[in-house]
């Protein structure tokens, strides 16, 4: 657990002081998909580091989905963005309302499962 800290330490600081300095893309667009990184990093790392409760890991896996899907539409986004959801309006699907109701379903699955063994 000593790697922790200096993790997390160099993690938020490149989140917060690279979007100024990377090219390809304004700032804020950095901005935007370094925070979906370090959304993915901070749900990984507690995903392998603490107790595995069911409703935790699920809980850590939107974390992890979130993360990639901010980060890969934004960056696969290339023009003006809409208003919405981006995944949405870059590949037309309703991808947003998609992984809501995936994410709703996991969480009232994990739920009945627990109050079945209480």
């Amino acid at each position: 657990m000593k790697w922790l800290g200096p993790v997390l330490l160099v993690g938020v600081f490149a989140r917060h002081n690279l979007a100024w300095s990377l090219p390809g893309y304004n700032p804020q667009a950095w901005f935007y998909m370094l925070g979906g990184l370090w959304e993915m990093l901070l749900c990984s790392i507690l995903l392998l580091t603490l107790p595995a409760y069911a409703l935790f890991r699920v809980a850590m896996w939107i974390g992890i989905l979130e993360g990639l899907q901010v980060t890969l539409c934004r960056a696969a986004t290339t023009g003006p963005i809409a208003s919405g959801n981006l995944c949405d309006s870059l590949t037309g699907l309703p991808i947003g309302a998609t992984m809501t109701a995936l994410y709703v379903i996991l969480i009232a699955v994990v739920t009945a499962r627990h109050w079945k063994r209480l």
